[in-house]
């Protein structure tokens, strides 16, 4: 018998994670302003779903749709530019992390023999590390 605090209470398939709505519900940081939620869903996405910039073939690939980078936009331009500390976020945002994301996606559609060597790579070490 396992001790309570290791207990797993849901799994989820391999390469699937949960809603970041999912997620925020069960936080009691669900009572912010809308920008700071805005912030958080974009972090969120970044570090979980796109593996900050990391295409990874068999964990993360069903995120980096053209349709889930599309709304990773949307929602930065949802963030304002009259706050100094919140238009630094958006600014990294739309200058360094979509730039990866999108670069990423291009890399996996369009590999040169580099590409394929690291992705190969990438799979080694996963399958390894189970």
């Amino acid at each position: 018998m396992k001790p309570f605090f290791e207990e797993e209470y849901d799994k989820l398939p391999k390469g699937e994670f949960y809603n970041f709505y999912t997620v925020l519900m069960k936080n009691e940081l669900r009572n912010v302003s809308k920008e700071i939620q805005i912030i958080m869903e974009l972090e969120y996405k970044l570090q979980i779903e796109f593996c900050n910039g990391i295409l990874i073939e068999n964990w993360n690939i069903k995120y980096y749709t053209d349709e889930n980078i599309k709304y990773f936009e949307q929602l930065i331009m949802l963030l304002p530019e009259t706050m100094e500390d919140i238009k630094t976020i958006k600014e990294r945002f739309c200058e360094i992390e979509l730039p990866k994301i999108k670069s990423a996606l291009d890399r996996y559609k369009n590999p040169s023999e580099l590409y394929l060597q690291a992705r190969k790579n990438l799979s080694d070490i996963i399958e390894y590390n189970k």
